[in-house]
């Protein structure tokens, strides 16, 4: 009788579970599908029965989604300490590692710069690197992961991540600033008898060496007693401890969503970033590749010769020069250049720097470009190279004399550089690009600059332009100042105040993906710079890896250039193999176009008027060099640097 009961029960449980499983299943279209799966696949008679329904099947399984992510410590080509991600997503009912990234550091201190400034700037990187830890193993950012997001959604995981640093900093302010205001009151309070006009004990420290902050300063002793005003450099942006995950998960998220895609990481970014919401397909339509710049010598006052006037020799291929010859022609140039120099000076002057660049004596300026000359001569290259030189006046600046430090024994005003810059690029028939050829707060001298040498070659702002995100910010800023039509004009300090703080002009601008940043914010500052004439070029820092995540976002993001150091060493071959790869890629798919002829623009101050006897070209929605057809080498065009 008991054995009855529990048959009947069992039996009715089991009744149970199969109407349930009927409702499941028919729910979610389980047997339509199977029955849809089966008579597909016995039409197309397989060989791979269960890999067929495997392919079926994973088209109908719901979109990968973020599940997890995590940060643990790396190391980039130096030694030096850094950061890596991991993001990790959830499909077909799986956690799976989808993208991973290496953050680059952002490295303020030269090689020729102190000891002991290095040895600072180490630990500070090292606090940023164990703050960023802290972040996002066990911080606010670690919650994005718990939001569900679709990884392909590059743009809103950027603007929550941003949102989320945003609001940790604000926080820490915030306490800060409540411990201040406790402790100035407990003081207050101690000295509430002593002199209301007495001096404060404590004011504020002078910036180390006149480098930054404060005002103006006048020195005796220039040539007829003139007077020498030193005007200070902009103040470093204070970054908050940690941010350099920002731009690390942030790759990381972009690799993710190219996998969850299906597609390389270039298309995915060109199909999230640039493309027009009405039309997904049009951003494969166009696809021009990243022209490297690669560093040949080492100058700057980092080196042992006597000019100190140009950091980096560089070479840069010309249009048409296919992807596949470029890293095997850019070699060949290096070898040569280091078999001259050790048939000259011994081993020894074959030495590299970091960034694997030859570091020689060079006593003339124009002594680094002849080299190279001789070599491309030599191979027969003349015709596929151009130069370009990063002029790094940021590090030549002497404080104490309030000029720079050209060579032993030559130093200059900014006007005097700008001159001296003038007549070096001009006996440079093939140079196309300086680069940070004066400090930032040199306004009048970058502009006559400009004025004399822009339409030669490009005035490239890279250490002197701000992060993009702040980029976007002072440029939003400046065309709301400019709406105001009826503001009164301010005073003549305020004026120069404000100067400053505009965006300064330049024919190109440089986007790294470092500390603060976000592809998204890197690829929205793209777009303003060329819409507003500017050629766009992507930079590698001196803090290298091989994540070659960058070349990607490069070539996704129409750079015109793509700045990675010396062809040697794996950190940057990967790269420039990389490169070649996609435009194999392309080629294959007919989707391939070359760049035109570069023309730099004429680089003039916001409204100035175009000068008699020029032609004033129409109003540009793209730039002339990266997407209009250009039929000679002249370079007399001209364009009015409006907006950056």
């Amino acid at each position: 009788m008991e054995d009855a009961k529990v048959q009947a029960m069992r039996a009715h449980q089991l009744h149970q579970l199969k109407k349930e499983a009927i409702v499941y299943y028919q729910s979610n279209g389980v047997p339509l599908k199977m029955e849809d799966a089966l008579n597909q696949m016995f039409r197309d008679r397989p060989d791979c029965v269960f890999g067929y329904l495997s392919n079926y099947f994973a088209q109908l399984a719901l979109p990968p989604v973020l599940s997890g992510v995590r940060c643990h410590k790396s190391f980039d080509a130096r030694g030096w300490e850094t950061l890596a991600a991991e993001v990790t997503c959830r499909h077909r009912n799986e956690d799976r590692v989808a993208g991973r990234s290496r953050a680059s550091l952002q490295v303020t201190v030269g090689e020729h710069d102190k000891p002991e400034e290095r040895e600072r700037e180490a630990q500070e990187l090292r606090h940023h690197v164990e703050a960023a830890l802290t972040l996002v193993n066990e911080g606010p950012l670690k919650q994005f992961a718990e939001q569900g997001f679709d990884p392909r959604d590059q743009r809103v995981i950027d603007e929550f991540l941003l949102m989320q640093l945003q609001a940790e900093e604000d926080r820490v302010k915030a306490e800060l600033q409540r411990e201040l205001d406790e402790a100035g009151a407990a003081s207050g309070a101690e000295g509430s008898g002593a002199d209301e006009n007495a001096s404060p004990q404590h004011q504020p420290a002078a910036a180390a060496g006149g480098k930054a902050g404060g005002s103006a300063k006048k020195r005796g002793g220039g040539k007829g007693g003139k007077e020498i005003v030193t005007v200070p450099d902009e103040p470093r942006e204070g970054l908050f401890p940690g941010c350099l995950a920002l731009s690390c998960l942030s790759a990381a998220c972009a690799a993710a969503g190219a996998s969850a895609a299906g597609v390389p990481l270039y298309r995915h970014l060109r199909q999230q970033l640039l493309a027009d919401e009405s039309d997904k397909d049009c951003a494969d339509k166009d696809w021009r590749l990243p022209l490297p710049m690669l560093t040949i010598l080492s100058g700057g006052k980092a080196s042992p010769g006597k000019s100190n006037c140009v950091k980096e020799y560089m070479i840069v291929p010309r249009p048409g020069l296919p992807f596949d010859r470029v890293l095997r022609d850019s070699v060949a140039v290096y070898q040569q250049v280091a078999k001259t120099l050790s048939v000259k000076g011994g081993p020894a002057a074959r030495f590299t720097n970091d960034a694997g660049a030859l570091n020689t004596v060079i006593d003339r300026p124009e002594a680094g470009f002849d080299l190279i000359n001789d070599a491309l001569k030599a191979l027969e290259l003349t015709d596929s190279f151009d130069l370009a030189a990063n002029i790094a006046g940021h590090e030549l600046f002497d404080y104490e004399k309030g000029k720079y430090d050209l060579a032993q024994g030559a130093q200059k005003s900014p006007d005097e550089t700008a001159d001296f810059l003038d007549d070096l690029s001009a006996k440079q028939a093939s140079l196309v690009a300086l680069i940070d050829p004066l400090r930032r707060v040199e306004r009048d001298a970058w502009l006559r600059l400009c004025q004399k040498a822009s339409q030669r070659c490009l005035i490239v702002g890279d250490a002197t332009q701000h992060r993009p995100g702040r980029l976007l910010a002072e440029l939003q800023q400046m065309e709301a100042e400019e709406a105001e039509t009826e503001q009164p004009p301010a005073e003549e300090g305020t004026q120069q105040q404000q100067q400053q703080q505009q965006p300064l002009l330049t024919s190109a601008w440089v986007a790294r993906l470092q500390q603060r940043n976000t592809v998204t914010e890197l690829f929205d500052c793209a777009k303003r710079m060329r819409s507003s004439g500017q050629v766009v070029v992507v930079a590698v820092g001196p803090s290298d890896n091989g994540d070659t995540t960058i070349v990607d976002l490069a070539a996704a993001m129409g750079a015109r250039y793509l700045k990675l150091g010396a062809p040697v060493r794996a950190e940057r071959i990967d790269k420039l193999q990389r490169l070649a790869e996609i435009g194999e890629e392309l080629r294959a798919a007919d989707l391939l176009s070359q760049w035109e002829q570069l023309s730099p623009p004429l680089v003039r101050p916001r409204g100035s008027e175009t000068p008699e006897g020029e032609q004033q070209p129409p109003q540009q929605q793209q730039p002339a060099s990266e997407h209009q057809p250009s039929t000679t080498k002249s370079r007399k065009g001209s364009s009015t640097a409006s907006k950056a």
